[in-house]
């Protein structure tokens, strides 16, 4: 992990596993290093518009609970930000 974040890469949890279970794996391989991460479930994830759920993708997240919509929606977001960076 500490690689990655070295070469600017950054690494986002999106798992269908419960929020403990979540947060714990990603403790464990060094992905959360904030004693409060935010941790949103695909239910949060729906109450958010595009452009307020681009701004949480800079912070530390992990999202939980998260069907293959969800999963597809963040990965879309995800690959729109970085094309606006270049």
């Amino acid at each position: 992990m500490q690689t990655c974040r070295q070469a600017g890469i950054r690494i986002v949890m999106i798992t269908g596993d419960y929020g403990l279970t979540a947060e714990s794996l990603a403790r464990r391989v060094g992905m959360i290093t904030e004693p409060n991460p935010l941790i949103m479930t695909g239910a949060d994830l729906d109450a958010l518009d595009d452009l307020a759920l681009q701004k949480l993708l800079d912070k530390e997240i992990v999202f939980r609970r998260m069907a293959p919509d969800h999963k597809l929606r963040l990965v879309l977001l995800t690959k729109r930000k970085e094309k606006s960076l270049l």
